[in-house]
C-alpha cells in the first residue's frame, strides 16, 4: 500500500526526496523565526526565553542537517535514475 502511494504522488524517489528537503527547509525556516520572536516576546524570564529560543535555533540546525541528508540522497537517486 505504502509504494502505490509513494509511486502515485511522487512517481520517482530523487523526486520524493527533494520533497523532504523543501519541507525541512520550510520547518527550519519557521523554527528560525520562532528563535527570534522568543527573544524579543515578554513571555517568562529572560533566561526562560534564551532557553526557548536556543530550543528552536537547535532544532532548527537539526532540519537543516536532514535535509542536506535528503539533499544528498536527492541526488543519488537522480544518478541512479539515469
Amino acid at each position: 500500500m505504502g509504494n502505490a502511494i509513494f509511486f502515485n504522488t511522487f512517481k520517482t524517489k530523487s523526486r520524493y526526496y527533494f520533497h523532504l528537503v523543501s519541507k525541512m527547509g520550510i520547518w527550519a525556516h519557521k523554527l528560525s523565526e520562532l528563535s527570534a520572536e522568543e527573544k524579543i516576546s515578554g513571555y517568562g524570564t529572560k533566561t526562560d526565553r534564551l532557553g526557548r529560543a536556543g530550543e528552536y535555533r537547535r532544532m532548527c540546525r537539526r532540519a537543516m542537517k536532514k535535509a542536506d541528508k535528503y539533499l544528498a540522497m536527492a541526488i543519488a537517486a537522480m544518478e541512479e535514475e539515469k
